[in-house]
């Protein structure tokens, strides 16, 4: 490999994608946006249930239950849309809150 800046480097994408299909074809490697949605998710579903549990806002429990249901569904939804890694995505997503809530609930 030579330093040379006149010499032409391959692009990594395929050839022929439209402007539109290039930005989905880069997708992380790891586990970050997993990460990142799990923790989201999680925050979101604490944040609910703290609003719902506080004195003179308490809200039914299974209006409580419902809401915290769809923000996790939610968090799943959004894992399977925004990465290439569809249902598992969300699989492991809703894997990470459980285990997240789960931490909260042995620590108190």
């Amino acid at each position: 490999m030579t330093d040379d800046p006149t010499q032409k480097v391959e692009s990594a994408e395929p050839p022929g994608l439209s402007p539109s299909m290039r930005s989905r074809v880069v997708r992380p490697a790891g586990g970050a946006d997993l990460l990142a949605i799990g923790f989201g998710t999680t925050v979101a579903m604490w944040v609910v249930g703290y609003i719902g549990r506080m004195p003179g806002a308490v809200w039914p429990s299974w209006l409580l239950a419902a809401a915290l249901l769809a923000i996790l569904l939610a968090g799943g939804f959004i894992t399977g849309r925004s990465t290439s890694r569809g249902w598992p995505g969300g699989l492991v997503v809703g894997i990470i809150v459980a285990f997240l809530n789960l931490l909260v609930i042995g620590a108190a």
